[in-house]
C-alpha cells in the first residue's frame, strides 16, 4: 500500500492539467478520478469519469482501469473496462499509477485497434477512421459534456 500512498501523494502535489482523483471510501485500492478529453481528438472537451481497481498485491499485478463515463473507443469495453498494453502483457510492478493514467491518455488519442476489444468502435475505426470520429465525437457531446 505504501507505492499506492506514494503515487496518490504525487499525483495531488502536482496535478497533471485535465486530472483530478480522489480516494473511493478512504481506500487506496479503489480510486476515482475525472480526466479531461485531449486537444484535437474525438473525446475533447468531454468529461470521463473513471475508477481504478488496484488488486491487494499490487504493484506485483496491474489494477483494472475502468471509464464510468460511456465513451465509444476500441479500447473499452461495453462495461467501461479499458484494455492497454501496460495493463496487460507489458505490466511491470515499477509503473507508476501517472503513468497508468498517461497510458489511458495516449490511447485515447491514438487508438489501437491490434490491442482492443472486438467492438463496434474497433470496427468502425479499421474501415473507416473518419466515422470512427464522428461517433466518438457525437458520444463525447451526448455523455460527456
Amino acid at each position: 500500500m505504501q507505492k499506492l500512498q506514494a503515487d496518490f501523494a504525487k499525483i495531488c502535489e502536482d496535478p497533471t492539467d485535465g486530472l483530478s482523483v480522489h480516494l473511493i471510501d478512504n481506500d487506496f485500492y479503489h480510486w476515482g478520478g475525472i480526466l479531461i478529453g485531449p486537444p484535437e481528438t474525438p473525446f475533447e472537451g468531454g468529461r470521463f469519469q473513471f475508477e481504478i481497481l488496484f488488486p491487494r498485491d499490487f504493484p506485483q499485478s496491474p489494477p483494472e482501469f475502468y471509464f464510468k463515463t460511456i465513451i465509444f473507443h476500441p479500447n473499452v469495453d461495453s462495461n467501461g473496462k479499458a484494455c492497454t498494453m501496460l495493463l496487460n502483457y507489458k505490466w511491470q510492478s515499477a509503473t507508476t499509477v501517472e503513468s497508468i493514467i498517461d497510458s489511458i491518455c495516449v490511447l485515447m488519442s491514438e487508438p489501437s485497434t491490434e490491442d482492443g476489444y472486438l467492438n463496434d468502435a474497433t470496427t468502425i475505426r479499421n474501415a473507416d477512421k473518419e466515422a470512427y470520429e464522428n461517433v466518438a465525437r457525437m458520444w463525447t457531446q451526448t455523455y460527456a459534456v
